[in-house]
């Protein structure tokens, strides 16, 4: 990772990067495997060959809360600890794109130092990169600019809704996998696709379908 890379990017081209779970269906059309997926992922990111920021973050050392600047940039020391540490990661990175670390110990001499990322995004460039794609098809226009005159871009593909499920399963338990509850946690995780309920519905075979909604 270049000494020149900015700590923080645009929100313009916040909106262009890769969610998780948009990453992780890109990179499983190549492996084939959505677990070894993510660890390829987080592999890269902690080496700094993906970057990856957020849109809001969090650290809290004590008592003492900051809020760092909107869309900063990831210490990939996070990624490496998560690679490490669990080999794919947090799952609620795949699922919502949000999720929290811990360092140090609760000692004066040590301090307890938690970080909240709220809205990870990874640098497409590098994810393409890792999947041997070497260009990346421009955009025009900002995120809301998009959103306003042509609203989503499409639907989310099946393939790409039945890779995110995988992690999905993997995150929640039983109990929790409704159907209301994973439609929102598929639209959060893809919020420039179209994700209907009937699309998640057809992952869930005896799934609990809670009270019917509109898509």
């Amino acid at each position: 990772m270049a000494d020149s890379d900015p700590s923080t990017i645009s929100e313009d081209e916040y909106w262009r990067w890769f969610t998780p779970a948009a990453a992780l269906t890109a990179v499983d059309k190549k492996t084939g495997d959505f677990t070894a997926s993510m660890a390829a992922i987080l592999n890269r990111a902690g080496a700094g060959y993906i970057r990856a920021v957020a849109e809001n973050i969090d650290r809290q050392e004590g008592r003492k809360t900051t809020k760092l600047a909107p869309f900063s940039r990831i210490d990939p020391a996070v990624f490496k600890a998560w690679h490490d540490n669990y080999g794919h990661g947090s799952l609620s990175l795949w699922t919502t794109g949000d999720c929290n670390i811990s360092f140090g110990a609760l000692t004066m001499s040590s301090p307890r130092i938690d970080l909240d990322y709220f809205g990870i995004r990874f640098d497409p460039i590098g994810v393409n990169k890792l999947v041997g794609i070497t260009e990346v098809p421009a955009r025009s226009g900002t995120e809301a600019e998009t959103k306003e005159s042509e609203g989503k871009t499409g639907n989310l593909a099946p393939a790409a809704l039945k890779a995110w499920y995988e992690a999905y399963k993997l995150a929640y338990g039983e109990n929790e996998r409704t159907l209301d509850h994973a439609w929102d946690r598929a639209k959060r995780a893809f919020p420039d696709k179209t994700v209907t309920r009937a699309s998640v519905r057809t992952l869930m075979p005896g799934g609990k379908p809670g009270p019917k909604q509109k898509d």
